[in-house]
């Protein structure tokens, strides 16, 4: 199990990082609504309204960029995982299989 998250480390720290970058972004929405209502509302700014919905607007293609990054990174670290424990697994299924009157882990393939 340590060689594994040793191998993987670096996909789990930057996934991490990534995830948490992208969930402070989410807020953007709910931080805009309260400045609209608290700022717009009552001085009836629409310079300030156009600032904040350009701010918000970033922070959202921000969070989708970084959001795409992230799944690609989870995409490869899904492959290398494949790539390395599938022919274990395959053979290991292969060898329970073959053994007679292995009960319900017969039935793996």
């Amino acid at each position: 199990m340590r060689e594994f998250v040793a191998r993987f480390r670096a996909y789990f720290i930057s996934a991490a990082l990534f995830s948490l970058v992208i969930n402070v972004l989410m807020l953007a929405p709910a931080l805009f609504m309260l400045q609209v209502f608290d700022r717009v509302v009552s001085s009836r700014s629409v310079e300030t309204l156009i600032m904040l919905l350009v701010l918000t607007l970033l922070a959202l293609a921000c969070m989708a960029f970084l959001d795409a990054i992230r799944a690609r990174l989870l995409a490869r670290a899904a492959i290398r995982l494949e790539s390395e424990l599938g022919p274990r697994v395959l053979n290991s299924m292969l060898r329970q299989s073959a053994l007679a009157n292995r009960g319900p882990s017969m039935h793996g393939l």
